[in-house]
């Protein structure tokens, strides 16, 4: 091996060094260069032919040219190469033109099918990294309904997971819920910005605070999000009886895929100048066949078009917020009914101690009245008349009673022929009004053979307990207090109001 040989050799392997160590701090394109580079080089080193240098570097040129500009940049190169091969050859021939052909169709098949691979690669890979987020938010969003039976917060975990760029990524989403008794959606809840600037805004504060989406899940459990948002949502009500776009949706049971110019309807014009929307997916709630809600999603902020892909992105997480949407509702039902009397539809005394317990301990400034309530001489008209007419009698009360106390009032059957009353932030004197109030009133209803009572009419003693009169009170003070003035009450002459004078005089 000569001098010249071993000196180009060592260049070679320099440059071989130095092309491996720079390929790291390069993009992928241009590592594609510097291999094909050096692998013409060692092939030259290789093989030592120096003088056929220039045909490696027109190869070298087809190659990088059906890289860069795929078939044109291979067409050019092709047809330029065989130009300069001519050139210096002195010899222009056919042959050798085919010759670059051939070479130039190899090397843009192999290219081609090397393009095709990458391409088909990088879509699994895309493929498999979205569908991994998707399975990820649903795991996520799975635990976090597990652990509530609360309908507010459920809904909450599923727009948050809508919304979040850790989750589908939406800009916004509602919930509306359907009521069969009146055939009509009404508007729960919202999560989303009314417009772009607001958005950008709150993305920004989540990218700096990097928050995950079980972070938002939570926060949003604790906190009123997009209070304006919400505002409007809750202030809709869509009728079903006319055809809307949300009555397709349910009746097809699939999602419709909306573009702002398609607002011929009434109830589409609404949503899209209420919301300044663009484009928008109504989605289907379904359990079992029954009908749920509606999930409405768009892109207000990016304007990002919504795909079919995004769409089925969403229905599996639809699947499972209307299961878990009907579940919450049927376990309220459930809970309600163990509340509740069968037979007056008032609240029951386990609800009257669930109730109270939410009011104590009472702040210095607060004042909590209850009215204890029984029927005169009720059991002398079951003994009389029979429960039958006895419950008639009781479901009558209830009704005056009800349609008797303030908004904010609370009515109790409390057990037997006794009710209750809680009135928050009331006083004692206005409790006597009250209480007085509805005994004239009662006395003045007509009930079913009451003529067989004394004086022939039915009527009701009160007795009073407010918890200003009461040192440190419980809710268990209250009512024993309330209860003692009832028996006072009994004890002076029946069809009275009288109020307890215990601790506080």
């Amino acid at each position: 091996m000569t001098n010249e040989e071993i000196f180009f050799l060592i260049h070679i392997i320099l440059v071989a060094l130095f092309l491996n160590f720079i390929r790291f701090k390069c993009t992928s394109l241009c590592n594609r260069f510097l291999l094909i580079g050096t692998s013409f080089f060692v092939f030259l080193t290789a093989i030592y032919v120096f003088q056929e240098v220039y045909i490696l570097l027109l190869l070298f040129l087809i190659i990088a040219s059906a890289i860069s500009y795929q078939v044109k940049g291979v067409a050019i190169s092709t047809i330029l190469s065989f130009f300069i091969f001519s050139y210096y050859e002195r010899v222009f021939s056919i042959d050798y033109l085919l010759f670059f052909i051939i070479v130039g169709a190899i090397i843009t098949a192999l290219t081609y099918f090397i393009r095709i691979q990458m391409q088909r690669n990088t879509y699994w890979k895309e493929l498999l990294i979205k569908n991994s987020k998707q399975l990820n938010v649903l795991r996520e969003v799975s635990v976090a309904m597990q652990q509530t039976r609360d309908l507010d917060k459920i809904l909450h975990i599923i727009i948050t997971s809508v919304t979040a760029g850790h989750g589908l990524g939406f800009n916004r989403a509602m919930v509306f819920l359907y009521e069969s008794e009146n055939n009509l959606l009404q508007g729960i809840m919202g999560i989303g910005p009314l417009n772009a600037k607001e958005g950008f805004e709150r993305w920004k504060e989540i990218a700096q605070k990097k928050y995950r989406l079980i972070d938002l899940i939570a926060f949003s459990e604790t906190q009123t999000i997009d209070p304006k948002l919400n505002d409007i949502v809750q202030s809709l009500t869509i009728s079903l009886a006319d055809d809307n776009f949300l009555k397709r949706t349910l009746q097809e049971r699939r999602p419709i895929h909306i573009k702002a110019t398609d607002h011929h309807e009434q109830t589409l014009k609404l949503f899209i100048e209420t919301f300044q929307m663009k484009e928008l997916v109504a989605i289907p709630l379904l359990y079992q066949g029954t009908k749920v809600g509606i999930l409405l999603i768009d892109n207000p902020v990016t304007q990002k078009p919504i795909t079919e892909e995004d769409i089925d992105s969403v229905i599996p997480l639809a699947s499972q917020a209307a299961i878990a949407i009907q579940q919450a509702k049927l376990y309220e039902e459930i809970e309600q009914m163990a509340l509740k009397d069968g037979l007056t539809r008032l609240w029951n005394q386990r609800a009257l101690q669930t109730k109270l317990s939410k009011y104590f301990p009472l702040n210095s400034t607060d004042n909590l009245s209850m009215i204890m309530i029984d029927i005169d001489y009720f059991k002398q008209f079951n003994d009389t008349h029979g429960h039958m007419l006895g419950n008639e009698i009781l479901e009558h009360l209830a009704d005056v009673i009800t349609n008797s106390i303030r908004v904010d009032d609370i009515a109790f059957r409390f057990g037997g022929e006794e009710f209750s009353i809680l009135l928050p932030q009331t006083k004692r004197e206005d409790a006597v009004g009250i209480a007085e109030r509805l005994r004239k009133k009662v006395e003045a209803t007509y009930f079913t053979n009451q003529e067989t009572q004394p004086n022939q009419t039915l009527t009701i003693t009160l007795g009073i307990a407010c918890s200003d009169q009461l040192t440190a009170p419980t809710p268990k003070d209250l009512i024993n207090a309330a209860d003692q003035a009832l028996y006072t009450g009994k004890e002076s002459g029946k069809n009275i109001v009288m109020c307890y004078e215990g601790d506080k005089k």
